[in-house]
């Protein structure tokens, strides 16, 4: 599973997008004696694949073009601010961080100065309706999916970002749905959410299916097509049709 997201990052990357450092034993062994813990085994195939750096606006910190242990830098920084032992930061989003438990692998958050942590899936439990209308007939998201407590993952996921008044709009976007495939019910609300955000591209790439689709305005308006993200009767993308044919 892990070298076929591989695969798809290194397919969609843009120039610039990783730093591709070397990375050896000795480097990350003088990591583990500097930040006084074990690297997760996932965490040093990372970095030993691409070094630091991300696609769709997430940039995991790792190892500079130069040779530079960003991420230790980064580490003993915020751990003078009471950043955890055990935690090894990866990204800086201003108001909190994500990090690297190195006791059990798993991605948690945490807020500045705080002497806790909480696993970073339980951000996409919100509550209450989620407040997206389709631009053009006024209806909201299908009701498998209009209450956020019970909205399937990858729409929960996406109003994260919605609900975020601090994230910008626009831009590219990139949804990787690991589990089940998108239900036909997500694929009406994922657009929706998509024009909500003001995406101009977005590409999901499905897990299970090993299926790739991108919805890509710029690209359509080019081609004199309608707004991929509208519905069908609209003149918008089917699914079927944003499937990325395999090389």
């Amino acid at each position: 599973m892990l070298n076929k997201l591989y695969d798809l990052m290194k397919r969609y990357e843009r120039k610039g997008s990783f730093t591709y450092a070397e990375v050896n034993d000795d480097i990350l062994s003088e990591a583990e004696k500097v930040l006084k813990c074990k690297l997760p085994a996932e965490y040093i195939s990372f970095l030993k694949t691409f070094g630091q750096g991300g696609i769709g606006g997430l940039e995991v910190l790792g190892v500079g073009k130069d040779g530079s242990l960003v991420f230790v830098n980064h580490t003993l920084k915020y751990r003078s601010y009471g950043l955890p032992d055990e935690l090894i930061m990866i990204e800086n989003c201003d108001e909190w961080l994500y990090c690297i438990n190195a006791i059990n692998g798993e991605i948690v958050k945490w807020v500045n100065k705080n002497v806790s942590y909480i696993k970073a899936y339980d951000n996409y439990k919100y509550s209450g309706e989620i407040k997206v209308a389709d631009a053009n007939n006024g209806k909201g998201l299908t009701a498998i999916n209009r209450m956020a407590e019970r909205a399937h993952a990858e729409v929960g996921a996406m109003n994260q970002s919605f609900s975020d008044v601090n994230k910008p709009r626009g831009g590219e976007g990139f949804l990787i749905v690991n589990g089940e495939n998108v239900c036909r019910f997500c694929q009406v609300d994922v657009k929706k959410m998509a024009n909500a955000l003001g995406l101009e591209r977005l590409t999901v790439i499905e897990n299970k299916s090993g299926n790739v689709y991108v919805f890509d305005v710029n690209a359509a308006t080019q081609n004199g097509n309608k707004n991929p993200f509208l519905n069908v009767r609209q003149g918008g993308l089917r699914w079927k049709e944003a499937r990325v044919q395999p090389n």
